[in-house]
């Protein structure tokens, strides 16, 4: 993780230098030099600083990048209020006893003031397909909302895949 994604994960998720040092359990000093690219850190607190924007629910997706050596991160949220404007992917999680399987998710691609495009994901998906199906159409189409809508709670975010994509 890089200087620069730190600080583009704490400005998706709308946190201060303050709470990430203490969410990753370092020094403020320490945030403050490793963004500001004063200072390197050991792999060990920049593993920890990377856990804990991770926790929050931003998602470093994808490989290394082949040209770039970025990786896109996707912000994960819960809520309908934090929705931003522009495209969002959305994976809507719903219980029915009828059905088979009886929990399932099916996911949406959305910009706002438009209609959902039914023919991206046209069938219902168990949810852990659902949620890599649309972090991996995230990842190719650049955009940088994950919206979980699961009001029941079935696919809470301890069920769900934080690690890269990409990777078998």
């Amino acid at each position: 993780m890089t200087p620069t994604q730190s600080r583009t994960a704490r400005s998706l998720l709308g946190i201060t230098q303050e709470e990430l040092a203490e969410m990753a359990g370092l020094r403020m000093s320490m945030i403050e030099d490793f963004e500001g690219e004063r200072r390197k850190l050991s792999a060990g607190a920049v593993a920890s600083i990377q856990v804990a924007l991770e926790a929050a629910g931003v998602i470093f997706i994808g490989g290394p990048g082949a040209e770039t050596g970025r990786r896109q991160m996707t912000r994960i949220i819960e809520h309908r209020s934090a929705l931003p404007n522009g495209p969002v992917v959305e994976v809507h999680v719903r219980r029915d006893a009828t059905a088979d399987p009886a929990v399932f998710a099916y996911v949406n691609v959305n910009v706002f003031g438009q209609n959902p495009d039914p023919t991206a994901f046209p069938e219902r998906l168990p949810p852990t397909d659902a949620f890599l199906q649309a972090l991996a159409y995230a990842e190719r189409a650049g955009i940088t909302v994950v919206w979980v809508d699961d009001p029941g709670g079935h696919y809470p975010p301890e069920k769900r895949p934080v690690r890269d994509v990409s990777q078998p």
